[in-house]
């Protein structure tokens, strides 16, 4: 497997030791290209393919996140990695919210580097067997049904796709259509039914029991928005479910 990464860095020693570093730990991967600003690494995206893009935030010209936002908006099947020093922390946390993969701090740690190259080449692996239909669907439903376990039996633990992703390996955008193609809904949504059907049965057992017990008990800390999710799911409030429980 050839795994072709693009760094965006604007200072010079450390994109050498981030290239030799991932090039070093990994032979899978290959620093294609490098960037010193976000425009150059715009430019370079436009006119080559690449799978992984390492990208510091603040540059000049453009920062990093003209390069995520470049990504996001051109729906780039690309693993984004950003890095951040410890005073741009808060960076980081935007960042996320643009389905970046994960972050380094700078200087860069060997060990989170070689453990994060691994969770991207096992996300890669699945992609690269499209070329093989048969293994790929074999593949991709294996790891699909291995979240829907994962989600049953956690269903209290306070999961957001975000943690989910990154437990699994993937980006949470490319994570919601490989599971909404496998499962028929995003994983959002199949915790929710998840949620709410124990909710059911749990009123069943016990009718008695308060929205505000019940909401905690299978994962919602409001019960206000326990009590809004179950009628959207049911069509019924808890209220009205029990009293229809009776009849």
């Amino acid at each position: 497997m050839n795994i072709r990464v693009l760094i965006v860095e604007d200072e010079p020693p450390i994109q050498r030791s981030l290239k030799k570093l991932i090039e070093n730990i990994n032979p899978s991967f290959k620093v294609a290209d490098t960037a010193f600003n976000g425009d150059e690494a715009i430019e370079k995206l436009k006119h080559s393919d690449f799978h992984v893009v390492f990208t510091d935030i603040r540059m000049p010209v453009k920062d990093g996140f003209h390069v995520l936002n470049y990504i996001n908006n051109h729906n780039l099947e690309i693993i984004p990695i950003i890095l951040t020093g410890f005073e741009e922390f808060e960076y980081a946390r935007q960042a996320i919210q643009l389905n970046v993969l994960d972050y380094l701090l700078k200087p860069v740690d060997v060990d989170s580097l070689t453990k994060l190259l691994d969770q991207i080449h096992n996300q890669l692996s699945i992609k690269f067997e499209c070329h093989d239909s048969d293994s790929y669907k074999t593949s991709s439903t294996a790891i699909m049904h291995q979240i829907q376990h994962y989600l049953e039996d956690h269903i209290k633990e306070p999961i957001t796709q975000q943690s989910l992703a990154k437990r699994f390996g993937f980006t949470p955008a490319y994570l919601s259509r490989l599971f909404k193609k496998e499962v028929g809904m995003s994983p959002t949504e199949y915790l929710c039914t998840l949620r709410i059907t124990r909710a059911k049965e749990l009123m069943q057992q016990n009718p008695h029991i308060l929205t505000k017990s019940l909401a905690p008990a299978v994962g919602f800390t409001d019960p206000f928005y326990f009590s809004k999710t179950f009628k959207k799911i049911t069509g019924l409030s808890p209220k009205t479910y029990k009293e229809e429980m009776k009849k």
